[in-house]
């Protein structure tokens, strides 16, 4: 369901914030919305380019197909690409399919006939799992009204955890190509192993392996992403005070970016210091 054309480019990961408690800036309330604006703008966009030098001509000469090819960089979608992209998809509509279910199940309680102080399982009992949520239909209504923000905390990791699978497949590669040399001293250490390169530097990591650089503003939209993603899993979600500074910091190219894919600015985390 999120769309992007795939390039050498950095991943663009947004996600979208709302003001929560006004004495304490919060990432894992602050999700919900209006219905018609998207609660979470995830959309790593990373692909490879290669320059394809075609094999000798055989019997008959060069093709008009490998004339083109010398001519031209051509797109090369490698297996760990094409898996990337899988599970890149899988996330994304599985994520959506999450908001929608919530949002539907509670328009659906919240309009139903049925008495609110009624019980779910009594209301639908042939739901496997229905007794796990013994709560009546108002309560449920409520319950599912708030899941969209645990369901972006829950999601923002994981989207970002297939992206970072991807790139150590990148420094895989550059690896079998004679790309990370261990005897040469580079600016970012070599990792023993690849999955050990973290987050906040593994695409300077790559960068410098390929001699060629990210755009800037691309690594402060996914850098502010991974710290709240940072944020989520070790601090409940509270923004804490380094995070509003970062965003504060922010290029106005970047910021302007953020703003223009979620839709909204960071103001929770702009306004208040936890």
């Amino acid at each position: 369901m999120f769309t992007g054309y795939c390039r050498w480019r950095l991943v663009k990961t947004l996600v979208r914030v709302q003001p929560g408690d006004p004495k304490k800036a919060c990432l894992c309330r602050p999700f919900s919305c209006g219905a018609n604006r998207a609660h979470l703008h995830l959309c790593p966009i990373f692909g490879f380019l290669a320059q394809l030098k075609p094999p000798d001509a055989g019997i008959g000469g060069p093709s008009h197909s490998n004339e083109r090819l010398r001519s031209r960089p051509v797109r090369v979608k490698f297996p760990a690409y094409r898996r990337y992209r899988e599970a890149r998809i899988a996330a994304s509509d599985s994520l959506m399919a999450l908001f929608i279910g919530a949002r539907l199940g509670g328009h659906v309680l919240s309009t139903a006939p049925a008495d609110p102080s009624a019980r779910m399982p009594q209301i639908f009992g042939l739901i496997p799992g229905i007794d796990r949520v013994n709560r009546t239909l108002g309560d449920a209504a409520r319950l599912l009204g708030e899941a969209e923000g645990h369901l972006a905390s829950m999601g923002i990791p994981y989207v970002l955890a297939v992206h970072g699978e991807l790139l150590v497949a990148v420094i895989e590669m550059l690896r079998e190509d004679g790309r990370d040399d261990p005897t040469r001293a580079w600016t970012i250490p070599r990792r023993t192993q690849p999955s050990e390169v973290s987050l906040d530097v593994i695409h300077e990591y790559v960068a410098e392996r390929c001699r060629s650089a990210f755009p800037p503003e691309r690594l402060e939209l996914f850098h502010l992403a991974r710290r709240v993603r940072n944020r989520i899993l070790h601090f409940g979600g509270e923004a804490g005070s380094r995070l509003p500074g970062d965003y504060r910091g922010m290029s106005t190219v970047a910021k302007a970016d953020w703003e223009r894919l979620a839709a909204v600015r960071l103001r929770s985390v702009e306004e208040k210091s936890c």
